[in-house]
């Protein structure tokens, strides 16, 4: 079973395409709010840098239950790659 405790998620409320930033395992996760469209997004963008203590501009902590269902499969799938 996958757990989604240790994932902190950000979104900008749609300011730029990668809408939401996960971090999962101190790796960034960008997507956007249809991940799986061919016109959508979902990449790694590397690991967080070491110091790093605010993520303000990312956007607004948001909590897994609240983000929609594409989303939340997409934050799954990494959880288990």
């Amino acid at each position: 079973m996958t757990t989604i405790k240790n994932v902190k998620i950000w979104d900008n409320g749609g300011k730029t395409f990668d809408r939401y930033t996960a971090i999962i395992d101190g790796e960034f996760l960008g997507l956007s709010n249809n991940p799986f469209s061919p016109q959508g997004f979902c990449q790694h963008a590397g690991d967080v840098p070491k110091g790093i203590t605010s993520f303000k501009h990312l956007g607004k902590r948001v909590k897994f239950e609240d983000l929609n269902d594409n989303v939340k499969q997409a934050i799954k799938q990494n959880l288990n790659n």
